[in-house]
């Protein structure tokens, strides 16, 4: 296992040198989902092409990009998605956003630290409140429960700080 977890380790620092570099991958990323028309593709596939490319990205960045200082930048590339005319994309950004819950639930402080938690919470509380699309709300909904269970992993002292209303 050991083998395996070093090998894992080099992939994921590879991509993120690929990721963090002038002209790499986050570069791309804001290029697609501003609808950038050297893609070739029209503005709703780029941006769910955006979207998923994103969301892989989450699940495999870990905490660095935190750490780095470019995660406003790559929060940044979420921008419209939420609220894009295509149910698709917005379907599409739930579902990736529950990839930065795990990312932000993987570092040390987990994701029940208020401020990461409110950040997570926010566009999928929007979107059970106001969403009147089947699939975007089924994946609202399925995001909520993925952070609901990543939360009760988490030690029942973080709760109070998470929840402080709720104590």
């Amino acid at each position: 296992h050991a083998a395996d977890a070093a090998q894992r380790e080099l992939a994921t620092a590879s991509i993120f040198a690929r990721f963090k570099e002038a002209g790499g991958l986050l570069a791309s990323l804001e290029a697609m989902a501003a609808g950038a028309k050297e893609f070739g593709k029209d503005k709703t596939a780029l941006a769910r092409s955006a979207v998923q490319a994103w969301g892989a990205l989450a699940a495999v960045l870990d905490g660095r990009v935190v750490k780095s200082g470019l995660i406003n930048q790559f929060l940044k590339v979420m921008g419209d998605s939420f609220s894009h005319p295509s149910p698709d994309v917005r379907a599409e950004a739930m579902a990736a956003w529950a990839n930065l819950a795990t990312l932000f639930n993987s570092m040390n402080s987990t994701i029940a630290h208020p401020s990461r938690l409110k950040l997570v919470l926010t566009p999928v509380v929007s979107a059970i409140n106001t969403e009147r699309e089947p699939g975007v709300m089924a994946a609202a909904l399925a995001t909520w429960i993925h952070i609901l269970s990543l939360l009760s992993r988490a030690p029942l002292d973080l709760y109070d700080r998470a929840f402080p209303s709720a104590v």
